[in-house]
């Protein structure tokens, strides 16, 4: 078990020097997770697979943003099935992705 807030935290620090260098903003919004997780921000599932997928996205929303800002949303949602469900995004002002690649890269990680 681990806590995702510092677990993005950490990644975020990773990068922050990068976004300093580019003077863009660089922030993390976390809604419901400590509510959710019934007032603990602790999740179980693999925190290395985690900060790994996150550190990549935010590399690219950094290397592709020239002004503006990097935001990532934590948000943790409940399925039909009452399953916890961790959403993480990463949105930023940069060129984007065009339509036709984005189902290649955007996909539901299954965490256990």
């Amino acid at each position: 078990m681990f806590n995702i807030k510092d677990t993005v935290k950490k990644v975020m620090c990773i990068l922050r020097q990068k976004a300093n260098d580019k003077n863009l903003g660089f922030e993390a919004e976390f809604l419901n997770v400590a509510a959710e997780l019934e007032g603990s921000p602790m999740i179980c599932c693999d925190e290395h697979r985690i900060m790994q997928v996150l550190l990549g996205i935010q590399v690219n929303a950094l290397k592709f943003t020239q002004k503006g800002k990097v935001h990532t949303k934590v948000e943790i949602l409940t399925n039909e099935d009452g399953k916890k469900l961790l959403k993480m995004s990463v949105i930023d002002t940069g060129i984007g992705i065009p339509k036709e690649n984005q189902d290649k890269l955007f996909k539901l990680f299954g965490f256990v």
